[in-house]
């Protein structure tokens, strides 16, 4: 449940979804995975209001390398297919649809150091870029829109501390900061360009998590967290998994 401040301001509300096997090498995992996304927004500019669904869907290839003496490494990429739907009052009806792909690659460092008998910090630097292509759509009135692709580079820099509570299972507090530097949006209807929304900024942000093994079966194990934002965009997430280990 997120607010989005983008020179104007957006309110979504979505839920993501991914499934994945993964695997060790030595001390290296390595995972696939699916995603799928879908969320409903509403935006404002000025006395302007609109809403709209979107959609997406994709597969995503992660690498986390252990590179020796509490350092480690990962790596994410992922490709897929983006929808979104469009519904405004503009001096009389507006809706369209669009539909692009993304494509996403990320890169993180950071080191681990114990904290006592029971604990550990693990504090990391992480870079992510997005991009979203470009595409037209037919309003419907009978105009045509032009969208430009969207690149968005965004840096994380955060610190957690996880605690043992028992054998393979933890709970977890964090903080961090990213900070976008990208991710403007530009399109014309009918060649008239219009307003150039961004989500340039900063922000913060907090978590809490667990990673509780299931008592009578550990390969069996249950995560949850939460976690709150300021800043340009501020608002709340909440998670839950499941992991199985054969």
């Amino acid at each position: 449940f997120m607010r989005h401040n983008t020179g104007s301001h957006i309110k979504s509300n979505g839920m993501n979804l991914a499934t994945g096997v993964s695997g060790m090498v030595d001390a290296h995992a390595m995972a696939a995975a699916f995603e799928y996304a879908d969320s409903s927004y509403d935006s404002y500019v000025n006395d302007i209001h609109a809403n709209g669904k979107g959609r997406s869907w994709g597969g995503t290839l992660l690498g986390d390398w252990y590179l020796g003496a509490g350092w480690h490494m990962d790596t994410v990429g992922r490709v897929g297919k983006v929808r979104t739907t469009y519904n405004a009052n503009l001096r009389g009806p507006v809706d369209f649809r669009t539909s692009s792909t993304y494509a996403g690659a990320s890169i993180g460092f950071g080191n681990v150091q114990k904290a006592g008998a029971h604990g550990e910090f693990d504090t990391y630097l992480r870079y992510l870029y997005t991009r979203i292509n470009g595409g037209h759509a037919c309003l419907s009135h009978g105009s045509r829109a032009r969208f430009r692709s969207v690149n968005a580079n965004r840096t994380v820099l955060g610190t957690r501390y996880l605690y043992a509570v028992a054998e393979n299972s933890r709970i977890y507090a964090g903080a961090g900061w990213l900070q976008q530097y990208g991710g403007g949006s530009h399109g014309t209807v009918d060649g008239v360009s219009g307003p150039s929304p961004s989500l340039k900024g900063s922000s913060g942000f907090f978590e809490l998590g667990t990673q509780l093994a299931y008592p009578d079966n550990r390969n069996l194990a249950f995560d949850f967290n939460v976690t709150g934002w300021v800043g340009t965009q501020r608002g709340v997430s909440v998670g839950a998994g499941i992991r199985y280990a054969f």
